[in-house]
């Protein structure tokens, strides 16, 4: 074993293995007995090549520093091909650990191995920070508290000591919230209320389009229609960040059917009227005419 260590380099990685890397390959050496060994060369693949492999006849994931080729996999996919499809070009450790995978499926993994990631060449990636929800300093409140103590408010109808203690709302101008309308930035504006859904877009059962279509406008009538859940209006709360202004929010046209035309007015009933009573007499001279012209050809 001595002689292994000082050959490939002394890399314990546990386990009873080492690790030597040599261009663009590791060796990986698994003790399994004292005098035998097994080695296995694990080629180390570069990120930039890897995120070309991402779509339908050439798909390769990224998991847990390992590179797999799911291609023959992706028909079979439980949850469709577009589930593994939408996570190449990135690592997606956190997505394959999300879902909950079964020991038998990570197990199935080790059949599409292809290699190891570099993680030098793997792009950091930026965790969005909501912004900071803008508050009123103490002494701010405590001028609040005594203004409404000079109207006459008491303690007793509007808990004005409590109030000292309860953070301001920031109010966004509506022409602010709608610039944040893209997969990076979303806002949404439910309720007077606005709130910054960047990080639940990929998570959104009805998928981030529904999301993005909602911005730019008062989402209200969109959210309710779809009916959610207590729990999913409760969730919403940490994504709150302020108010809207209402002011600035351009009202809602709703669409106005044009009116239907009734042929059937009362101008044209008694018109019709009219002709009919002009009309019989005539009918009635037309008959006597004739009754009497047939008598004198008799």
């Amino acid at each position: 074993m001595r002689r292994v260590l000082d050959f490939v380099g002394d890399r314990r990685i546990g386990k009873g293995r080492v690790r030597s890397e040599v261009k663009g390959y590791q060796l990986i050496i698994t003790l399994q007995e004292p005098l035998a060994l097994r080695a296995k060369m694990a080629k180390v693949l570069d990120f930039e090549d890897v995120k070309k492999h991402n779509h339908k006849t050439d798909c390769w994931l990224i998991i847990s520093g390992k590179v797999y080729d799911v291609t023959p996999f992706l028909d079979d996919h439980p949850g469709g091909d577009e589930a593994l499809i939408n996570v190449t070009g990135k690592d997606a450790t956190d997505d394959f650990d999300d879902v909950g995978h079964s020991k038998s499926a990570i197990d199935m993994l080790q059949k599409y191995y292809v290699g190891e990631i570099d993680k030098s060449t793997i792009p950091t990636t930026k965790k969005y920070k909501p912004p900071p929800r803008e508050t009123l300093k103490p002494s701010d409140s405590e001028f609040v508290v005594k203004i409404l103590q000079f109207l006459g408010y008491r303690d007793s109808w509007w808990g004005l000591r409590g109030l000292t203690l309860v953070s301001m709302a920031k109010v966004h101008d509506f022409q602010e919230v709608k610039k944040h309308n893209d997969r990076t930035d979303c806002w949404l504006i439910i309720s007077g209320k606005v709130y910054d859904v960047t990080l639940f877009l990929e998570d959104h059962p009805g998928g981030d389009e529904v999301m993005l279509a909602a911005t730019e406008k008062d989402a209200t009538e969109d959210f309710e229609e779809v009916g959610h859940s207590k729990s999913a209006k409760e969730m919403m709360e940490k994504y709150y960040i302020g108010e809207v202004d209402k002011s600035t929010v351009p009202p809602i046209k709703k669409y106005k059917p044009p009116p239907r035309i009734d042929l059937k007015t009362d101008n044209d009933t008694g018109f019709g009227t009219k002709i009919l009573q002009f009309l019989i007499p005539l009918l009635i001279l037309g008959i006597g005419f004739a009754l009497r012209y047939l008598k004198k050809e008799e």
